[in-house]
């Protein structure tokens, strides 16, 4: 018996696959990819990775939510507060764990199954965005991993800036991105990126 792995499929389709080949005749499995299977854990799931998400953008995630437990809020927030484009991988977070809760909510109420469906195809769309998104990102971070900050003369700017941004966290800002941005000259999106990459 011989065996082969090796990868398969272009940048978001890639996946493993392994050859096994017993007297001549070959066979090839495949670890299933559970971000196309619809199980009973893909809400949860999904749910999860879009609060990773809104939280590595220094969304106040819990105080939104506190407010509005099925998500319009904190939708709103982004989209509107924020001003994140509604393809944005916070855009698409918000709206994915807007429906996530909904789905949740309609699912534990009797005779709602004509408002699940609808909910489930637009979350369906979602997923596979947020999923091809967070490919994109993953890719644009390895390739700047090692790239220096856009001021060579200021190396610890961006610890600075991850500090002043932490306290206003911390002191319950919604705008943290916002006035951060304005305090050191910057995009709300440039601050984004600058404090995810020190959380990933």
């Amino acid at each position: 018996m011989k065996r082969a792995k090796e990868f398969v499929g272009k940048q978001f389709s890639r996946r493993e696959v392994e050859q096994i080949t017993i007297s001549g005749v070959d066979f090839w499995q495949e670890q299933i990819d559970w971000n196309e299977v619809f199980a009973a854990s893909t809400i949860h799931k999904y749910k999860a990775k879009a609060l990773d998400a809104l939280k590595a953008e220094g969304v106040p995630v819990e105080s939104l939510l506190e407010k509005s437990p099925h998500g319009s809020m904190l939708r709103d927030y982004v989209l509107n507060h924020e001003k994140e484009p509604h393809d944005s991988l916070p855009g698409l977070a918000a709206r994915l764990l807007e429906h996530a809760l909904h789905i949740e909510a309609y699912q534990a109420m009797p005779r709602a199954t004509e408002h699940v469906a609808g909910l489930a195809f637009t979350f369906g769309r979602l997923a596979t965005l947020f999923d091809v998104y967070e490919i994109v990102r993953q890719d644009r971070a390895a390739r700047r991993a090692d790239k220096p900050t856009s001021d060579p003369y200021d190396s610890g700017r961006n610890e600075r800036l991850r500090a002043f941004h932490a306290n206003l966290i911390a002191g319950g800002a919604i705008d943290a991105n916002q006035q951060t941005a304005v305090e050191f000259g910057l995009s709300a999106r440039q601050v984004s990126r600058i404090v995810k990459h020190k959380r990933t």
